[in-house]
């Protein structure tokens, strides 16, 4: 069972790939890159790292990809009608693509693969008591960093 859902996942995350790759509209790529990051979520899930996969959803399909939505929404030559937002070299995006895509299911087949049993250490909860008493001070200035750039971004958006 454990095979037919990574496989499934890791089938979802590559057909996303080639959207990303593929697809003509930015805003379009963006949500197919979405999918990649929440397939490689699931990947994490299934791997027992659940810090991981929260992180990845939260940093990188929350927040880097809704930067980048942002930022194709709010660029003014994007939204006129004069200016092309499609890929140009869809043909040669693809051959790259299927080359590495080839390449890496070729190193896949090639590597001996040895699995080690290990505990498993840490957690959730001991990241959680790091981050609020040894790491407290950077976590908070992380914090203030992003609430400057939050008030930076509604300025810029405002000011239009």
């Amino acid at each position: 069972m454990d095979l037919f859902f990574f496989l499934l996942f890791a089938v979802v995350s590559v057909l996303g790939a080639f959207g990303v790759v593929l697809l003509p509209n930015l805003f379009h790529a963006a949500l197919a890159l979405v999918t990649v990051l929440i397939m490689g979520a699931a990947i994490f899930i299934m791997l027992s790292a659940e810090f991981i996969a929260v992180a990845q959803v939260l940093i990188y399909a929350g927040a880097i990809v809704v930067l980048m939505v942002f930022a194709i929404m709010l660029t003014k030559k994007i939204q006129r009608a004069t200016v092309r937002t499609h890929n140009e070299m869809v043909g040669i995006s693809a051959a790259l693509c299927i080359a590495i895509f080839a390449l890496l299911i070729w190193s896949l087949l090639q590597t001996p693969w040895v699995t080690i049993a290990s505990e498993a250490r840490g957690g959730i909860p001991d990241v959680g008591r790091l981050l609020l008493s040894l790491y407290v001070l950077p976590f908070e200035l992380v914090s203030v960093v992003l609430l400057f750039a939050l008030i930076g971004g509604i300025i810029l958006a405002r000011e239009n």
